[in-house]
């Protein structure tokens, strides 16, 4: 009682009371050697109905070192790793248009090569999720969401044709400008676009789509591949899962353009058929237009 009585009297009880236990807090740590001097604190407070103060206290100097050291490491990392990868397949490449004789030189440079290319593919999307967890790299801006899917779509469509597929894509007229990073949501558009490609079936269409749905634009990407089975389809987005079907990629598309989409607010729907004459799976996500409110929630 004799506390309430306290803090109904001075109301800014609280607030001296953080700041004189935050003075406290950092001379002793200072004193044990657990802060490097100078080094800001960012503190976090409250009162429970008991009038006691919560404090939480973090040592941000600390952790933009860190951060700082661990982007420095994917850097280093990606040089490191990429440099080899591409001096082999360059080497490869060389050795095949040059014209080894031998047809079992030549079928072993061909594994070299697609080995060399795969394992490459694999860092590049390993180290492309770990910026993603470990930084807020994303730009996002006013983006015209038609521009951005043919972009992605113009990249894949040798691929696609190699394998006897067309991407067929369907676009409402005047649909609205959406507040997203125009080249994270690309990727989204080419790491689905490549799985459909490796997954439907020979002479058959992939389909992209982006139609108008009241207060957001959704968009699709479909294959009438196999289908994932119903046990996989939890867990198809967890990074290095692949289900029933391995494939040849590095089992990470998903998992980027899953985290790529929540990390701008929306969430990947996956709807499959895995039986039946008419399998396939739909990629879909929600992308709310760009008005004056989601213009106020992205300034705060």
């Amino acid at each position: 009682h004799a506390a309430r009585a306290l803090f109904a009297a001075h109301p800014n009880l609280d607030r001296l009371l953080a700041h004189l236990s935050l003075d406290l807090a950092a001379q002793t740590a200072a004193q044990n050697g657990t802060l490097t001097q100078p080094s800001p604190l960012r503190w976090w407070g409250s009162t429970t109905e008991e009038q006691r103060i919560l404090l939480l206290f973090t040592n941000a100097s600390d952790e933009q070192t860190l951060m700082a050291r661990h982007q420095a490491f994917v850097g280093h990392l990606s040089h490191e790793l990429r440099t080899p990868l591409t001096a082999l397949t360059a080497h490869a490449e060389i050795a095949l248009r040059e014209g080894a004789q031998s047809a079992v030189l030549r079928a072993s440079l061909q594994i070299i090569r697609s080995e060399t290319q795969r394992s490459a593919r694999l860092v590049r999307d390993l180290l492309e999720l770990y910026r993603l967890e470990i930084s807020d790299s994303l730009a996002p801006r006013q983006a015209n969401l038609v521009l951005v899917a043919e972009s992605a779509i113009a990249q894949l469509i040798m691929p696609a044709e190699e394998r006897g597929h067309q991407i067929r894509f369907h676009a409402d007229a005047s649909l609205p400008a959406v507040w997203v990073d125009p080249d994270r949501m690309a990727q989204v558009f080419v790491n689905l676009l490549q799985n459909a490609i490796v997954h439907t079936r020979p002479g058959d269409d992939i389909s992209v789509s982006l139609r108008r749905d009241g207060g957001a634009v959704v968009c699709e990407v479909a294959d009438t591949g196999p289908g994932i089975d119903p046990a996989d389809l939890p867990h198809i987005t967890e990074r290095f899962y692949r289900g029933r079907s391995r494939g040849d990629g590095s089992g990470l598309g998903l998992a980027i353009a899953s985290e790529i989409l929540r990390r701008q607010g929306a969430t990947l729907d996956i709807r499959s058929v895995s039986a039946g004459l008419q399998t396939g799976s739909t990629f879909s996500w929600r992308l709310p237009v760009l008005n004056a409110e989601t213009i106020r929630l992205a300034a705060e």
